[in-house]
């Protein structure tokens, strides 16, 4: 993976991870949550426990040059929803976008999956900023 990429993506888990502890989260990252479509041993990149006990499964996914994040995002949140539909305890899922350089950000962040994926609404979809200035409130 190109350099810029990587410290990109560091410097936004960084501050994820910075802004839920905050805000009174406790996080743990790449944990282990079984069977995602027939594969075993698949792992969420972040869980973040709120103060109330409520559990939030965190994916980030970025465009930050040429690349095929675009055609990634629909299977991130189809993995959500997956675990959305079988989570049996008060929880929520995010995915959130960083990166600047590509053309469907605003389609996903409008609900532009919605037409296509059942279930979407199990997920929150949200760029970066929007998910920190949430976290900080504690407004997942």
């Amino acid at each position: 993976m190109p350099r810029g990429r990587s410290q990109e993506r560091d410097r936004c888990l960084d501050s994820m991870v910075q802004a839920l502890i905050a805000a009174g989260y406790k996080v743990n990252m790449d944990v282990p949550v079984g069977e995602l479509f027939g594969v075993n041993n698949q792992k969420i990149q972040m869980l973040a426990v709120d103060p109330q006990g409520v559990r939030h499964f965190i994916t980030l996914m970025g465009q930050t040059g040429s690349g095929t994040t675009v055609q990634k995002i629909p299977f991130g949140a189809m993995a959500l929803i997956e675990l959305a539909r079988r989570s049996r305890t008060s929880s929520r899922f995010h995915l959130v976008l960083y990166g600047s350089r590509w053309n469907f950000k605003d389609f996903f962040l409008s609900g532009g999956l919605g037409r296509f994926l059942v279930d979407v609404d199990l997920v929150s979809i949200v760029s970066i900023d929007r998910f920190l200035e949430s976290a900080k409130q504690r407004k997942l």
